[in-house]
C-alpha cells in the first residue's frame, strides 16, 4: 500500500494533464522528450498497478510483477543515460535560473574581501558540466558584475 501512496502522486506529475489538460503546455522541451520515451511503459505500469489493487484474486502477485518490470525498463533507461551525460543544459533544468538570474545582489560566493569592490552575480552559465565520477558532481559557472568567470564543485 505504501508504495502506491507514492507511485500515484508520480504519475500524476509525469502526466499533469490528468488534472489539469493545460499542464501539457507548461512542460520543458527536457520533460516532453522523458514522456515520449518513457510515456508508455510508465502508464502500462500504472495500468498493472491499478489492476493490482482492484484484484482479489491469485493474479495480483502476477499484476504486480508485470508494473514492476515495467518500472524496472525506465530505470534501467534513465540509468543509461545520465552515465552518459557529461553537461546540463540550466534551458532544461531550471530556466527562471536561467533568465532571471541577472544582475543580482548576491555576492559571487568566496569573492567578499573587506576594503575592496563586492562582486556581484552578474549571470550564470548556461551549461552545467557533469564530472565523470561515481558521485557525478556538478561544475557551475557564474559572471561576475566585474566580467571574470568564477567556476563551483557541486557535490
Amino acid at each position: 500500500k505504501g508504495m502506491f501512496e507514492i507511485l500515484s502522486p508520480m504519475h500524476k506529475l509525469v502526466n499533469p494533464e490528468f488534472s489539469n489538460p493545460d499542464a501539457v503546455n507548461n512542460l520543458t522541451d527536457l520533460e516532453k522528450s522523458f514522456k515520449n520515451v518513457n510515456g508508455s511503459d510508465l502508464a502500462e505500469a500504472y495500468d498493472w498497478c491499478k489492476q493490482y489493487n482492484k484484484s482479489k484474486d491469485s493474479k495480483a502477485e502476477e499484476y504486480i510483477r508485470q508494473a514492476w518490470d515495467c518500472y524496472f525498463k525506465v530505470y534501467k533507461r534513465i540509468g543509461l543515460s545520465i552515465s552518459s551525460m557529461n553537461t546540463v543544459r540550466l534551458e532544461d533544468a531550471s530556466p527562471i535560473l536561467l533568465h532571471q538570474a541577472r544582475n543580482m545582489e548576491l555576492v559571487v560566493p568566496g569573492t567578499y574581501d573587506p576594503g575592496q569592490p563586492i562582486i556581484k552575480i552578474h549571470s550564470i552559465n548556461p551549461s552545467v558540466g557533469v564530472i565523470k565520477s561515481k558521485i557525478r558532481p556538478r561544475k557551475l559557472s557564474m559572471i561576475g558584475s566585474n566580467g571574470k568567470t568564477y567556476t563551483f564543485l557541486l557535490k
